[in-house]
């Protein structure tokens, strides 16, 4: 059993290695970056053609103080780096980076005073990195990405970044249920583990559905995925009610990996992800490898998804 996990976390260290470079395409083989790197972007879509730098935007600077949510969602900036429509007259108007409460010369620097210009516009993607040391020793640690576990740091307070600048979700909005896929691979690998609540804390709905993940579910799978809850004493996927979790009567040598893995999140939902949405997929920056090859923690951080996966 150890053999076999030592080799799958080997698998999810060679599949990460398939990251984004810093124009935000795939580069095979390539390391992931520094963790004063790791979801640093160069936008630069007009930049050079307007003969000024290309603009440095670091990740873990903004998500202390917003999450990805107030961006990715209410300013409207697309995952994929250099597809939003951003230029200076726009950010003028108070749209993307000046909207109110972020660039918008009062709550930190705007776009009119020409010294503040290189702040951006500056084609450096480390710019800032001297600060980077001093935020991670203060916040909770991480094996990989930028070595910060910003999910801990939330729950413990460290930091309070923002979630809403004007719109807010439906009051009744609550995101609770856990979802719990099965791996489809020959070698034996503890479920994946997905929790709405985790994600919600950072992103919203509208980030994930429909267009990475389709809704309505697919019937079939819904249909398989209740089923198989009634059937172990769990609770329906529809209504979120019902008794705990019955214990199952595992074969194989995953058993002890999965009994790991349902003490650190119970299964709500069982199902199988479709194509789409597996590894190979996920490994070329598709479905959730759009954040976790980028920004989010990287798909080397097996333990994170897989959390019966203890030996990688």
């Amino acid at each position: 059993m150890k053999v076999k996990l030592l080799v799958l976390g080997l698998l999810c260290v060679l599949m990460g290695i398939a990251v984004y470079d810093a124009r935000g395409q795939i580069n095979e083989g390539a390391q992931l970056p520094q963790p004063y790197l790791y979801g640093n972007i160069l936008i630069n879509r007009i930049s050079e053609k307007n003969k000024v730098k290309p603009v440095t935007f670091s990740h873990w600077i903004h998500r202390v103080k917003h999450t990805c949510r107030v961006c990715h969602f209410e300013l409207k900036f697309k995952f994929k780096v250099n597809t939003t429509e951003i230029t200076e007259e726009a950010n003028r108007e108070g749209r993307f980076c000046g909207a109110t409460g972020c660039h918008d010369g009062k709550t930190v620097f705007g776009h009119i005073k020409k010294e503040d210009c290189v702040k951006c516009h500056n084609g450096d993607i480390s710019y800032g990195k001297e600060k980077f040391e001093e935020l991670r020793k203060r916040l909770p640690p991480a094996k990989y990405g930028n070595g910060i576990d910003w999910t801990a740091a939330m729950a413990k307070g460290l930091i309070k970044p923002i979630n809403i600048l004007s719109i807010k979700p439906p009051p009744d909005l609550k995101m609770v249920k856990l979802m719990r896929f099965k791996g489809d691979w020959d070698v034996p690998l503890p479920s994946v583990i997905f929790s709405h609540k985790r994600h919600s804390e950072w992103l919203d709905c509208n980030n994930c559905h429909p267009e990475l993940f389709p809704l309505p579910v697919d019937k079939k799978l819904a249909k398989e995925s209740e089923e198989g809850a009634k059937e172990q004493g769990g609770k329906s996927p529809e209504n979120g009610a019902g008794k705990q979790p019955a214990k199952e009567e595992e074969k194989g040598p995953d058993k002890g990996a999965d009994k790991k893995a349902d003490k650190k999140a119970p299964r709500k939902l069982e199902s199988h992800l479709p194509e789409k949405n597996r590894m190979p997929a996920i490994s070329r920056g598709e479905s959730c490898g759009l954040c976790h090859l980028r920004v989010a923690f990287p798909i080397n951080d097996c333990g994170h998804c897989h959390p019966g996966m203890t030996e990688y």
